[in-house]
């Protein structure tokens, strides 16, 4: 929906003016990324884009969340992941990085806390949950 492009769009931007490396990790195939990436002009906003054919194992295996720091040039420690989904969260922690949970179709709940760090309601509070109040 409209709502969600746009908490999506404000981040990226506030994220790219801060001069954050970031990367979109993703299981889904590079030419559906493609695509999405082109119709929502999110292209210029990601550093790295990392698709599902790019490590053998998916999530829950954290190899594309790794894959994504190194292509960053980060370790993972310097990095968070922000997921909506049972084995992304799963995929972030056992990368070692902070791990930042926006519920969509699967709610946060206690069997998800020991690997979410932080659950918010909506990505305009993710910039608060990484940084801080500044």
């Amino acid at each position: 929906d409209a709502s969600g492009y746009l908490d999506r769009l404000y981040v990226h931007k506030d994220f790219q003016h801060r001069g954050v490396a970031t990367a979109l990790v993703t299981s889904n195939g590079q030419a559906v990324v493609r695509e999405y990436l082109a119709i929502s002009g999110f292209a210029p906003y990601f550093d790295q884009v990392i698709t599902g054919e790019m490590t053998q194992r998916s999530k829950p295996a954290p190899d594309i969340y790794l894959l994504g720091a190194k292509m960053l040039g980060l370790s993972p420690a310097e990095c968070a992941g922000v997921e909506d989904s049972v084995n992304g969260v799963k995929a972030i922690r056992a990368a070692g990085m902070m791990c930042v949970m926006v519920p969509d179709v699967v709610p946060y709940g206690p069997e998800l806390s020991p690997y979410v760090d932080v659950c918010l309601d909506s990505l305009h509070e993710l910039e608060q949950a990484i940084f801080g109040k500044e």
